[in-house]
């Protein structure tokens, strides 16, 4: 996690909030070893989201229900799993099985949000959500918060359940949160906000994040050219705004964020101006 306020004049301020062995026991074909999960996410000061947090601030955030995580055992294929109504989660359209019982357990590596286009992945190459068309609303990260999470267990721990709960193995945030707060009472009183961009080398570039790499997890391919990621129009009127306005944006942790250029786009008295 990053600590660090930038303050732009008097109009805003952006705060970057930056983880089978010998078989003891022989498991007939008929023995259906199936697999649970459980899953939370990391609730610290500086925590967030996911999908449907209706509060507008970053703590304290939950999964709900219709999210999908991944999971790999071991060295086995991903299985998407979903968050029901009543909370549980599954796998469709059949269960998950353990690959045994040994005493020694698996490792087992989660992530968020299951990718929509692709499903052939391993776990060196999970690919990670675009971070274009974001409206500033914590609901609208849902889609681009990359989260990942580790656990170590045994079939005989807690009955087939796997837990990616606790300080440990709880879901924990890859990218970083960036919070623009704009000043009811400043230069923008009388403005409406029409977009916000950020602009850097690489900033939207295609990335994939590995288990394997401990020490740099995130991949992209460097090319060295200033790209630029521009909110969908937000159509924001301090005007009516009774109070400061906070905006939230997802930025990708793998690139140089203090090399990052901030642009708001606004509206005053008929006129567009870039700041």
């Amino acid at each position: 996690n990053m600590n660090k306020k930038i303050y732009f004049a008097a109009i805003c301020c952006m705060a970057m909030l930056a983880g089978c062995q010998q078989a003891e026991e022989i498991v007939s074909p008929s023995e259906e070893l199936v697999m649970s999960v459980e899953a939370s996410i990391e609730d610290t000061i500086g925590s967030r989201y996911a999908s449907n947090n209706v509060n507008g601030t970053p703590n304290s955030l939950k999964f709900d229900s219709g999210d999908n995580i991944g999971v790999f055992v071991g060295e086995k294929g991903v299985t998407k799993w979903t968050k029901s109504e009543t909370g549980s989660w599954g796998t469709t359209p059949s269960p998950v099985y353990w690959p045994g019982k040994e005493s020694t357990g698996y490792d087992f590596y989660a992530f968020y949000p299951y990718p929509t286009e692709t499903s052939e992945f391993s776990k060196e190459d999970v690919p990670m959500p675009s971070l274009e068309g974001q409206t500033g609303t914590i609901a609208s990260l849902s889609a681009c918060d990359f989260m990942v999470a580790t656990a170590h267990s045994a079939y005989n721990d807690d009955n087939g359940k796997v837990s990616f709960t606790g300080e440990t193995n709880c879901f924990k945030h890859v990218s970083s949160l960036v919070a623009i707060t704009i000043l009811k009472e400043s230069d923008l009183v009388n403005s409406t906000v029409n977009y916000i961009s950020f602009e850097a080398i690489d900033l939207a570039s295609s990335r994939t994040y590995s288990f394997e790499n401990i020490q740099n997890p995130i991949k992209f391919t460097p090319t060295g050219v200033k790209n630029a990621i521009k909110s969908d129009e937000l159509n924001l009127s301090m005007a009516n705004e009774t109070t400061n306005k906070t905006l939230y944006f997802i930025l990708n942790s793998g690139i140089n964020l203090s090399g990052v250029t901030f642009s708001i786009e606004y509206s005053t008295g008929g006129k567009n101006y870039i700041a």
